[in-house]
């Protein structure tokens, strides 16, 4: 993920755990993909 600003990342970031919450225990392997894209902008 290279050319990202802060800004960027930290709004990703939000998305990301907004739809981590959203899937919950519905769709594990969803919530898996989106928690390691997560981890790789933190």
């Amino acid at each position: 993920m290279e050319n990202i600003t802060d800004n960027e990342k930290r709004l990703l970031r939000h998305l990301l755990e907004r739809e981590i919450k959203s899937f919950g225990e519905s769709s594990p392997l969803i919530k898996l993909e989106y928690e390691d894209i997560l981890n790789k902008l933190k």
